[in-house]
């Protein structure tokens, strides 16, 4: 393949114990505000959008600080996606919870 220009998201996979709870991942899912895609193990967020909420309008709009932690460190990694997933890592530092 000659002179073929690639694009390459990333994506950062994060565990859903960063976020609160099942209440909280139906509010992301079903919130038009967000591009969301669901699979099997968890979902994935685009966070790549230059009118994504900030931090502090996402704990305006109820959402947790584990969420939130997550979205800045996506963000400061250049990702548009971040995963979502029950077996996905769980950052050391960061709000996590037990549900």
């Amino acid at each position: 393949m000659k002179n073929i220009e690639l694009q390459i998201e990333k994506t950062l996979v994060a565990s859903t114990a960063h976020l609160s709870g099942p209440a909280e991942i139906e509010n992301l899912l079903y919130n038009p505000e967000f591009i969301t895609d669901e699979y099997e193990y968890g979902f994935r967020v685009y966070v790549g959008s230059v009118d994504f909420p900030d931090s502090y309008d996402l704990i305006d709009m109820g959402y947790s600080h584990g969420f939130c932690e997550i979205i800045d460190l996506a963000t400061q990694n250049e990702c548009y996606w971040i995963k979502f997933d029950s077996d996905g890592t769980k950052y050391p530092g960061l709000v996590t919870y037990d549900w």
